[in-house]
């Protein structure tokens, strides 16, 4: 179990760079159609969702000092007046600041977390945009993207690609008419209209990458384009559940 947990952090890491390497290339912020689909296909399996997540993230200018971070970083709590400056860390060679606002409207939680990492003899500003729910019905909003494309635009994230994701955890159930995880997987991809890639199978864990036509998102693995990464996790023992993350154009999540 090691062996996968590592070699998709691996692969996790390397698919943000790459995908970040190619957002000019992407066609556009628009996530509106890969999430309408995660939706249905939610619905149709009638799972309950865990959680659902947008995130986008995109490097700023440099910096020269700590200073320099804490005033960015005042000048932003400052724009963001309602949200909460949750968690500043300037004590180590990276430094990283968290503002978070919970939006009781749409039952969502944002957060923008602020990195800075040293390059050349200076330090490199990165801006990170979540959005997280857990209600399908709000992931499926049509004021959900009105409100993506804001903070895009106010947190300078003209650039990025968007990453979004949702994660269901369930008894055994989900299993019940399938004779394995990789069986499993395979039907929800069938369910979306996905051809498989690359795929990676455990006894108890197994993550498949694929590729849609209709998503607008896409990162070359490889050298074949893929913009879907599924997970299942298989809890063993007492109380055991079947975990499913499913993300484009990758999973920004440990799982």
């Amino acid at each position: 179990m090691k062996l996968g947990k590592s070699f998709f952090l691996v692969v996790l890491v390397f698919g943000l760079v790459i995908v970040h390497f190619f957002a000019n290339s992407l066609g556009g912020h628009s996530f509106v159609a890969a999430a309408n689909e995660l939706v249905t296909l939610a619905e149709d399996k009638k799972w309950d969702i865990h959680e659902w997540q947008i995130l986008a993230r995109e490097e700023q200018g440099l910096i020269t000092n700590q200073e320099s971070f804490r005033q960015h970083v005042h000048m932003m709590s400052i724009d963001l007046d309602d949200w909460n400056v949750t968690d500043v860390d300037d004590s180590a060679q990276e430094w990283k600041a968290t503002l978070t606002n919970q939006n009781p409207i749409m039952d969502v939680q944002e957060s923008l977390t602020i990195f800075a990492y040293p390059e050349n003899g200076q330090y490199r500003l990165a801006h990170t945009y979540k959005l997280q729910g857990s209600s399908l019905h709000t992931l499926a909003s049509q004021q959900l993207e009105p409100l993506v494309n804001k903070r895009i635009d106010s947190f300078s994230l003209d650039q990025s690609a968007i990453y979004t994701q949702l994660k269901t955890s369930e008894d055994q159930s989900y299993l019940e008419h399938h004779e394995s995880l990789s069986h499993f997987a395979t039907e929800l991809l069938e369910s979306l209209d996905a051809k498989q890639v690359e795929a990676l199978e455990e006894e108890s864990f197994v993550s498949f990458s694929a590729y849609l036509e209709n998503w607008e998102q896409a990162i070359s693995t490889n050298g074949e384009e893929m913009n879907l990464q599924l997970a299942i996790r298989q809890e063993q023992g007492l109380g055991s559940r079947t975990t499913v993350t499913i993300g484009t154009p990758i999973i920004t999540t440990e799982y």
